[in-house]
Protein backbone atom coordinates (compact mmCIF):
# COMPACT_ATOMS: atom_id res chain seq x y z
CA UNK A 1 0.00 0.00 0.00
CA UNK A 2 1.00 3.38 -0.61
CA UNK A 3 2.69 4.87 2.45
CA UNK A 4 5.75 5.87 1.97
CA UNK A 5 6.60 10.10 0.81
CA UNK A 6 5.69 11.42 -2.06
CA UNK A 7 7.99 13.53 -3.79
CA UNK A 8 8.19 15.81 -7.41
CA UNK A 9 10.71 15.35 -10.34
CA UNK A 10 10.73 17.74 -12.89
CA UNK A 11 12.43 17.56 -16.79
CA UNK A 12 10.90 14.25 -17.66
CA UNK A 13 10.21 15.02 -20.87
CA UNK A 14 12.65 14.61 -24.55
CA UNK A 15 15.48 12.75 -21.12
CA UNK A 16 18.22 12.11 -24.08
CA UNK A 17 19.52 10.05 -20.70
CA UNK A 18 18.37 7.86 -18.15
CA UNK A 19 20.09 10.39 -15.45
CA UNK A 20 18.14 13.59 -17.15
CA UNK A 21 15.00 14.67 -14.51
CA UNK A 22 15.50 17.78 -12.38
CA UNK A 23 14.96 18.31 -9.70
CA UNK A 24 12.35 21.09 -9.73
CA UNK A 25 11.17 24.51 -7.78
CA UNK A 26 9.27 22.95 -4.23
CA UNK A 27 5.44 23.72 -5.36
CA UNK A 28 2.92 25.05 -2.55
CA UNK A 29 0.07 22.21 -1.29
CA UNK A 30 -2.60 23.32 0.95
CA UNK A 31 -2.99 21.57 3.96
CA UNK A 32 -4.91 18.05 3.33
CA UNK A 33 -8.35 17.54 4.48
CA UNK A 34 -9.59 13.96 4.93
CA UNK A 35 -12.59 13.52 2.75
CA UNK A 36 -14.65 12.30 5.52
CA UNK A 37 -17.84 9.66 5.42
CA UNK A 38 -18.99 8.61 3.46
CA UNK A 39 -15.48 8.10 1.65
CA UNK A 40 -13.59 7.75 5.11
CA UNK A 41 -14.54 5.02 7.49
CA UNK A 42 -13.02 2.46 9.82
CA UNK A 43 -11.78 0.38 6.86
CA UNK A 44 -8.97 1.18 4.67
CA UNK A 45 -9.02 4.02 1.92
CA UNK A 46 -6.17 3.96 -0.55
CA UNK A 47 -4.76 4.34 -4.18
CA UNK A 48 -6.85 7.87 -5.12
CA UNK A 49 -7.36 9.19 -8.17
CA UNK A 50 -9.12 11.87 -9.17
CA UNK A 51 -10.27 13.57 -12.20
CA UNK A 52 -9.15 16.05 -13.79
CA UNK A 53 -11.93 18.41 -13.53
CA UNK A 54 -12.12 17.17 -9.90
CA UNK A 55 -15.79 15.95 -10.35
CA UNK A 56 -15.34 12.37 -9.57
CA UNK A 57 -12.60 10.48 -7.32
CA UNK A 58 -11.63 6.92 -7.53
CA UNK A 59 -10.11 4.31 -4.80
CA UNK A 60 -9.36 1.12 -3.06
CA UNK A 61 -11.56 0.12 -0.64
CA UNK A 62 -10.42 -2.97 1.83
CA UNK A 63 -12.69 -4.00 4.94
CA UNK A 64 -9.48 -5.45 6.96
CA UNK A 65 -5.86 -3.76 7.97
CA UNK A 66 -3.17 -4.94 4.77
CA UNK A 67 -0.78 -4.22 7.00
CA UNK A 68 -1.69 -6.53 9.96
CA UNK A 69 -2.62 -9.18 7.48
CA UNK A 70 0.46 -9.20 5.76
CA UNK A 71 2.70 -9.14 8.72
CA UNK A 72 0.95 -12.00 10.39
CA UNK A 73 -1.72 -13.28 8.85
CA UNK A 74 -4.60 -11.63 11.34
CA UNK A 75 -7.78 -10.57 9.64
CA UNK A 76 -9.11 -7.84 11.70
CA UNK A 77 -12.14 -6.52 10.22
CA UNK A 78 -12.92 -2.56 10.86
CA UNK A 79 -14.39 -1.20 7.37
CA UNK A 80 -18.31 -1.37 6.81
CA UNK A 81 -19.95 -3.29 3.48
CA UNK A 82 -19.73 -0.83 0.86
CA UNK A 83 -22.51 -0.97 -2.00
CA UNK A 84 -22.36 -3.98 -3.78
CA UNK A 85 -19.45 -6.12 -1.31
CA UNK A 86 -20.20 -9.99 -0.45
CA UNK A 87 -20.11 -9.97 3.19
CA UNK A 88 -18.48 -13.15 2.69
CA UNK A 89 -15.15 -11.53 0.29
CA UNK A 90 -13.40 -10.57 3.43
CA UNK A 91 -9.89 -10.45 2.12
CA UNK A 92 -10.59 -8.44 -0.97
CA UNK A 93 -9.82 -4.93 -2.55
CA UNK A 94 -12.32 -3.12 -4.51
CA UNK A 95 -12.53 -0.01 -6.76
CA UNK A 96 -15.21 2.43 -5.79
CA UNK A 97 -15.96 5.80 -6.98
CA UNK A 98 -17.38 9.01 -5.62
CA UNK A 99 -18.47 12.45 -7.43
CA UNK A 100 -18.54 15.39 -6.01
CA UNK A 101 -22.11 17.12 -5.65
CA UNK A 102 -22.91 20.44 -4.02
CA UNK A 103 -20.20 20.74 -2.43
CA UNK A 104 -20.07 17.31 -0.67
CA UNK A 105 -19.17 13.78 -1.98
CA UNK A 106 -21.52 11.21 -2.68
CA UNK A 107 -21.85 7.39 -1.28
CA UNK A 108 -19.23 5.63 -3.56
CA UNK A 109 -20.27 3.19 -5.33
CA UNK A 110 -18.89 -0.01 -6.98
CA UNK A 111 -17.25 -0.30 -10.20
CA UNK A 112 -18.95 -3.76 -10.54
CA UNK A 113 -18.68 -7.63 -10.92
CA UNK A 114 -16.55 -7.23 -13.87
CA UNK A 115 -13.75 -5.50 -12.45
CA UNK A 116 -14.61 -6.26 -8.70
CA UNK A 117 -14.40 -10.03 -8.62
CA UNK A 118 -14.20 -11.82 -6.07
CA UNK A 119 -10.62 -11.94 -3.93
CA UNK A 120 -9.62 -9.17 -6.36
CA UNK A 121 -7.31 -7.03 -4.61
CA UNK A 122 -7.74 -4.06 -7.39
CA UNK A 123 -5.69 -1.09 -7.03
CA UNK A 124 -3.14 1.36 -8.62
CA UNK A 125 -6.42 2.55 -11.08
CA UNK A 126 -5.80 5.22 -13.50
CA UNK A 127 -9.17 6.41 -15.52
CA UNK A 128 -9.65 8.23 -18.59
CA UNK A 129 -10.54 11.79 -18.43
CA UNK A 130 -14.07 10.85 -20.28
CA UNK A 131 -14.33 8.39 -17.16
CA UNK A 132 -14.85 5.08 -20.07
CA UNK A 133 -11.53 3.57 -19.85
CA UNK A 134 -9.49 1.96 -16.60
CA UNK A 135 -6.20 0.45 -16.37
CA UNK A 136 -5.56 -0.96 -12.90
CA UNK A 137 -3.02 -3.47 -11.02
CA UNK A 138 -4.39 -7.24 -9.85
CA UNK A 139 -1.90 -9.45 -8.06
CA UNK A 140 -4.20 -12.37 -7.51
CA UNK A 141 -4.37 -15.24 -10.10
CA UNK A 142 -7.81 -16.64 -11.07
CA UNK A 143 -10.44 -17.47 -14.16
CA UNK A 144 -10.17 -14.82 -16.19
CA UNK A 145 -6.68 -13.03 -14.62
CA UNK A 146 -4.45 -15.54 -15.95
CA UNK A 147 -1.06 -13.81 -14.11
CA UNK A 148 -0.25 -10.78 -11.57
CA UNK A 149 -0.09 -7.65 -13.66
CA UNK A 150 -1.80 -4.57 -15.09
CA UNK A 151 -5.38 -4.94 -16.28
CA UNK A 152 -7.43 -2.86 -18.97
CA UNK A 153 -11.26 -2.49 -19.08
CA UNK A 154 -13.78 0.26 -20.90
CA UNK A 155 -17.15 1.42 -19.90
CA UNK A 156 -20.07 0.60 -22.31
CA UNK A 157 -23.68 2.40 -21.03
CA UNK A 158 -22.50 2.34 -17.56
CA UNK A 159 -21.18 -1.27 -17.30
CA UNK A 160 -17.73 -2.03 -17.48
CA UNK A 161 -16.24 -4.23 -19.57
CA UNK A 162 -14.31 -7.86 -18.41
CA UNK A 163 -10.98 -6.58 -17.95
CA UNK A 164 -8.10 -7.68 -19.96
CA UNK A 165 -4.45 -7.93 -19.40
CA UNK A 166 -2.94 -4.87 -20.97
CA UNK A 167 -0.34 -5.96 -22.62
CA UNK A 168 -2.40 -8.32 -25.10
CA UNK A 169 -3.80 -4.98 -26.84
CA UNK A 170 -0.27 -3.05 -27.06
CA UNK A 171 0.57 -1.69 -23.98
CA UNK A 172 4.63 -2.19 -22.95
CA UNK A 173 3.84 -3.99 -19.77
CA UNK A 174 5.33 -7.38 -18.55
CA UNK A 175 3.69 -9.75 -15.69
CA UNK A 176 4.05 -7.98 -12.41
CA UNK A 177 3.78 -4.48 -13.09
CA UNK A 178 1.86 -2.26 -11.56
CA UNK A 179 1.61 1.63 -10.82
CA UNK A 180 0.04 2.89 -14.47
CA UNK A 181 -0.61 6.10 -14.57
CA UNK A 182 -1.11 7.90 -18.26
CA UNK A 183 -0.40 11.89 -19.11
CA UNK A 184 -3.71 14.16 -19.58
CA UNK A 185 -3.17 13.70 -23.30
CA UNK A 186 -2.61 10.00 -22.51
CA UNK A 187 0.67 9.85 -24.89
CA UNK A 188 2.84 9.25 -21.96
CA UNK A 189 2.76 5.96 -19.76
CA UNK A 190 4.70 5.71 -16.30
CA UNK A 191 4.42 2.56 -14.09
CA UNK A 192 6.77 0.52 -11.24
CA UNK A 193 8.06 -2.60 -12.85
CA UNK A 194 10.64 -4.52 -11.30
CA UNK A 195 12.15 -5.81 -14.54
CA UNK A 196 15.46 -6.42 -15.85
CA UNK A 197 17.42 -2.97 -16.05
CA UNK A 198 16.00 -1.36 -12.61
CA UNK A 199 18.63 -0.43 -9.66
CA UNK A 200 17.20 -2.80 -7.20
CA UNK A 201 13.48 -2.36 -5.84
CA UNK A 202 10.61 -1.50 -8.04
CA UNK A 203 11.46 1.34 -10.11
CA UNK A 204 9.98 3.65 -12.39
CA UNK A 205 9.66 3.64 -16.18
CA UNK A 206 8.05 5.25 -18.63
CA UNK A 207 6.98 5.09 -22.53
CA UNK A 208 5.71 6.95 -25.32
CA UNK A 209 2.92 6.41 -27.93
CA UNK A 210 3.89 6.74 -31.42
CA UNK A 211 2.74 5.71 -34.92
CA UNK A 212 4.32 2.16 -34.50
CA UNK A 213 2.54 1.91 -30.82
CA UNK A 214 4.43 2.33 -27.42
CA UNK A 215 8.17 2.72 -27.65
CA UNK A 216 10.31 0.47 -25.42
CA UNK A 217 10.02 1.46 -21.61
CA UNK A 218 12.66 3.31 -20.56
CA UNK A 219 13.75 3.45 -16.77
CA UNK A 220 14.02 6.89 -15.52
CA UNK A 221 17.61 6.63 -14.28
CA UNK A 222 19.68 6.83 -10.77
CA UNK A 223 18.44 10.35 -10.31
CA UNK A 224 14.85 8.78 -9.38
CA UNK A 225 15.39 5.03 -8.82
CA UNK A 226 17.51 3.63 -6.06
CA UNK A 227 17.79 0.64 -4.43
CA UNK A 228 14.45 1.09 -2.54
CA UNK A 229 10.83 1.36 -4.24
CA UNK A 230 9.85 3.70 -6.01
CA UNK A 231 6.44 3.86 -7.26
CA UNK A 232 2.94 5.34 -7.87
CA UNK A 233 3.56 7.77 -10.34
CA UNK A 234 1.67 10.75 -11.39
CA UNK A 235 2.34 13.45 -13.82
CA UNK A 236 -0.57 15.04 -15.64
CA UNK A 237 1.99 16.45 -18.46
CA UNK A 238 4.59 14.49 -18.88
CA UNK A 239 7.43 16.88 -17.93
CA UNK A 240 6.77 16.82 -13.82
CA UNK A 241 5.78 13.47 -11.94
CA UNK A 242 4.53 12.71 -8.09
CA UNK A 243 6.02 9.23 -6.79
CA UNK A 244 6.00 7.55 -4.16
CA UNK A 245 9.55 6.13 -2.43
Amino acid sequence: MNLRALFLIGGLAGCSSPAGPSTPSAPHFEVPVDLGPPVSTDGWEDSGFISPNGQFFYFTYLRIDPLRYIRDGTVVVSGPLRPEWDPADTVAAKLYRTELVSGAWTEPQSLGPMINRRNALNGDEWVSEDGLRILFTDPVVQPGRPEPGIYYAEQQNGVWSDPVLARTIGFPFVSGDENPHLTLDERTLFFESSRAGGYGGPDLWMSVIGSAGWSTPQNLGSVVNTSGVEGSPFSLDGREALLRR
